[in-house]
């Protein structure tokens, strides 16, 4: 199925990863700023190899960024986790805890994960977020919450990708 474009942003029904997407979208010459959504992934992953459960529900993209240099890449994924803690805040009113490196968590549970890879002066940031999830669903090893199982309601992922944008750009004063 082809994917829906909205000028430098594709939105898919379901991927194996926005991250892979993205790399193969980088390696057709896609302008910074590219943007993948995807309502679903089947092979979500996380830092170090790790598996990320992206069911229907959740708030799943990567961000192709560059050129981006060695001395900033190893902020660029605690501003994107700052950016990310201020747009739960602004559209949610929701206070959420930062668990070095990567993740942000509301009380003891994960509520979202931020990926950054790079190779040579390009760089995928990758983020998921539990909005709309059933988390119950989720493996009992991974001690997930989402913003619906905190609020009672669900949330417009759209308001929280536009204001994480938003925050990530004023925050870096990375343009795209």
């Amino acid at each position: 199925m082809q994917p829906k474009k909205k000028g430098n942003t594709y939105f898919f029904l379901t991927l194996s990863s926005t991250q892979d997407k993205t790399w193969e979208l980088a390696s057709l010459g896609a302008p910074a700023g590219t943007l993948v959504i995807s309502r679903t992934q089947t092979t979500g992953r996380g830092r170090q190899g790790r598996v990320w459960h992206s069911p229907v529900g959740g708030l799943w993209f990567s961000l192709l960024l560059f050129p981006v240099v060695p001395e900033t890449v190893n902020q660029i994924s605690l501003l994107a986790a700052q950016a990310l803690a201020s747009a739960i805040k602004k559209s949610a009113g929701l206070k959420t805890r930062l668990n070095l490196p990567n993740d942000l968590y509301y009380e003891d549970k994960k509520l979202a994960g931020i990926i950054l890879e790079v190779k040579d002066e390009k760089a995928v940031l990758g983020v998921g977020l539990n909005v709309n999830c059933r988390t119950e669903l989720f493996p009992l090893s991974i001690p997930a919450i989402s913003l619906k199982d905190i609020l009672n309601h669900r949330m417009s992922r759209g308001t929280i990708l536009r204001s994480f944008l938003i925050c990530f750009q004023h925050t870096t004063g990375i343009s795209f």
